[in-house]
Order: structure tokens, then sequence, then C-alpha cells
């Protein structure tokens, strides 16, 4: 079955604030790097801009950040930061009313899908993209994506985890052509040119107005990136794009190591921003991110929801702070009952 409002998706944005207090030629960048954010992942977008810029400080960079209306950003800080480093911000507003319709969860809002609409919005005005996700950290020279050759491909990615992950995805999604790889849609480096040229994102929409593809997705914008880009994906090292996990710290499992990573992407529900985390040795590179820069003396996030409480509370005990354990586990209780009570009441 077809839903067609989603076929004719786009994206929508309403403004467009271009921070360039150096008056910086855009013929002189040699790297645009894009983020798409909710008010949830402000600050791990702005952290993650300033630790590109600590560690590239060579590369003359343009910066494009898509937000939606609940984000309220300083645009003061962004020209300060600008000014820091000498480098261009575009701050643009995107109206997604549109968007609403488009599969989500507790997890992922319609941001998600930015990464593909943005591909479209910006294909006019330039050739090649790093896409980075706003939980993203860079620990390492991106030079790479000055010259990268895709090879003939459509876009560069970082294979996610190995072969039983491969088939797993495959058998799910009903595409036996993924058992060859699987990619993590956290770090994706674009050919514009032909990803416009050859309507990749159109593609993307067929399927997502198709609900027998839908019920099949469970990571949706990532999923849809991997039919849809099947066999056009050039494989990238992955040290540019190393995936951890803040709440296995709490199982003690075993994970890559971060420090030799150019990319170090914070995968699941508990971000490196959220007050339960940032005591963590491997949270680190994020707050010396925000330390040297204007966002230096941002708050860490407090918890707001029943899952938010929940995790808090574990790494809390596992930290052995006892105080904060016993409040943030009375909290869960107290939030969990009351968004029962609303469902019931509903």
């Amino acid at each position: 079955m077809k839903n067609n409002d989603v076929q004719k998706l786009s994206l929508q944005v309403t403004s467009e604030d271009v921070i360039n207090p150096l008056g910086i030629e855009e013929e002189s960048v040699a790297l645009r790097v894009a983020y798409g954010a909710d008010e949830f992942f402000l600050a791990g977008c702005l952290a993650s801009m300033a630790s590109v810029m600590q560690h590239n400080k060579d590369i003359a960079i343009h910066f494009f950040i898509f937000i939606n209306d609940n984000c309220q950003i300083g645009l003061k800080k962004i020209e300060q930061f600008s000014q820091q480093y000498g480098h261009l911000v575009s701050i643009l507003r995107v109206n997604e009313n549109d968007q609403k319709t488009l599969p989500t969860n507790k997890l992922w809002s319609t941001a998600i899908y930015y990464r593909f609409l943005m591909a479209d919005y910006l294909a006019s005005r330039m050739d090649t993209l790093l896409y980075l996700d706003s939980d993203v950290i860079c620990n390492g020279s991106l030079d790479i994506f000055t010259h990268l050759d895709l090879q003939g491909k459509i876009a560069g990615a970082v294979h996610e985890r190995g072969g039983e992950w491969w088939q797993e995805r495959a058998s799910k999604l009903n595409c036996a052509g993924l058992t060859s790889g699987y990619f993590n849609t956290g770090v994706i480096y674009f050919d514009l040119r032909k990803w416009a040229g050859l309507n990749i994102t159109q593609q993307i929409l067929d399927l997502l107005s198709d609900s027998d593809v839908v019920k099949r997705l469970t990571f949706y914008d990532q999923d849809l990136f991997n039919l849809t880009l099947l066999n056009n994906v050039l494989p990238l090292d992955s040290r540019y794009n190393v995936q951890f996990s803040i709440n296995r710290l709490l199982k003690n499992t075993t994970q890559q190591d971060i420090n030799s990573a150019a990319l170090i992407h914070y995968i699941g529900p508990t971000k490196p921003w959220f007050s339960w985390a940032e005591k963590y040795q491997e949270c680190k590179p994020f707050w010396h991110a925000l330390a040297n820069s204007p966002w230096q003396d941002m708050a860490s996030m407090q918890p707001t929801t029943p899952m938010h409480y929940r995790y808090a509370y574990l790494h809390m005990k596992k930290q052995k702070r006892t105080a904060k354990m016993i409040s943030y586990f009375s909290l869960y209780l107290l939030k969990k009952f009351l968004h029962v009570a609303k469902r019931v009441g509903a």
C-alpha cells in the first residue's frame, strides 16, 4: 500500500543564517560538513562541530546545521566560534510539518531523515558533502574527505559489525544483497551530483511510502540507506566511525578502542552530554571539545523521560553514587507510573 503524501516530501527550509564574520570566500572552502539536529541533540551537534575544528585547523570548512523550530541556538556564540576558528557556519531552520507522518520512535525523531533530504537541498551548491550524526565527536584528521575518490560510488560509509549482523539485516529487510555488507549512517560522505542525478532521495521516499517496506524497518533511515544504495557505497576505514555505547559500560562489554578513532560515534540511548554519563573517561573527548569552544559553560542534560531516569539510575548504581541512584530510581518509578496512567486515561 502506497502513501502518496510521503512520496512528495522535500526539505522545507524556512530560513538560513550564514555566519561569516571574517568574510571568507566560499571558493576557498575545502570541506563541507552537515548536521541534522533536534533539541535533544543540539548539544552534541555543537560539540561535534567544535571537535572537528580543533583537530582540523588547517582545513577550510563550511558547516551546515539543519535544525527544527524547537532548537534554541544562540547565533552570537556561533559567530564567536566562526571567528575563533575562521570558518563558515550556516544555520538552516526546517519546517517539519510534512515529515510528521514518517516512522519514528522514542529514540529517533524526524530529524533522522534530514541527511537524505539535505543531500538534495544542497546538491546545487556543492559536489561533495560529509554528513555527521550529532553524537559523533572528531578525534583526528579529516583531510581524507577533502580529496576522497569514491571510485564511482554514490557515497562512502563504514560497515556496521560483521557477517552475522549483515545476514540478520538481509533477512529482516528481505534483501539478499545485504549479506555482503550493511553500513552505519552516522558518518556518510556523499557525491551529491550522483545522488541528485540518480534521484536517490525520491527512491528512499518511494520505499517509505510502501507500508510493506516500512513494516520491515528497524533502523529506519539506516535501513533505507542500505536498501537504496545497495552495491553503491564505498567502504571506509573503520576509524572514521568507531561506535561506542555508553550503556554497554554497565555490563563491562568489550568495545572498540576509541583512542585511535578519527571519528567517535556514541551510539545508543545514553549520550555524553547526559548528566549520568559525564563522569566516564570515555566521554572526555566530548567535554574537551566543549571546554575549548564558546560553549564551555554548557551544562549537562538532566533526565526527562522514563527511559532517561531508568538509565540514570543504572549508571549511578555502577558509579556507586548512592544518593543520586535512589533519587533517579524513585523518579523513574514516578515517571513510569504517570506515563502508564496517561496511556490508560487516553
